[in-house]
């Protein structure tokens, strides 16, 4: 019995799905495709000459995973991020607009008060599930249509 044991457990422990079928590789046993997790850095920064907010690549990350759906309910100001690979629509990701900071305080009267700031530049990231070759990224400001900013290779 201890023979037949220790058999199964070397098996399961050399075995890239296991006795059980566990996925020990990181890999989809139904396509054997990986689950690809990529978190991207980006910069945000405005335009002196055309006053147009650009967004570029800093970095990026792959992993082996699974991203955890957030519901977020779209600000005044926001940007629509695409994913896609090679023409195909992966994902559509709404996040705050990362210049654009809305911020409440106390005045002089100790009452609350509250106002914009745009920030210049600045960096913020996501997480992408899949093989993205290309972001194209959108502008929502409070009172104005949704605009284009630019694509952004991957």
């Amino acid at each position: 019995m201890k023979y037949l044991i220790l058999i199964v457990w070397m098996f399961d422990f050399f075995s890239p799905l296991g006795v059980l079928g566990q996925d020990k590789t990181g890999l989809d046993s139904k396509s054997m495709e990986p689950n690809v997790l990529s978190f991207l850095v980006f910069n945000i920064h405005t335009n002196t000459s055309t006053s147009k907010n650009l967004v570029k690549l800093i970095s990026k990350k792959d992993a082996v995973g699974k991203a955890k759906r957030k519901n977020i309910d779209k600000a005044p100001n926001y940007l629509a991020l695409y994913s896609y690979e090679t023409e195909v629509l992966l994902d559509s990701i709404f996040i705050e607009h990362p210049l654009v900071k809305h911020i409440e305080y106390l005045n002089g009267n100790n009452a609350f008060t509250a106002m914009d700031t745009v920030l210049n530049q600045t960096d913020f990231f996501i997480r992408v599930q899949g093989k993205c070759t290309e972001m194209r990224v959108f502008e929502k400001l409070k009172d104005k249509p949704l605009i284009f900013l630019n694509s952004v290779k991957i």
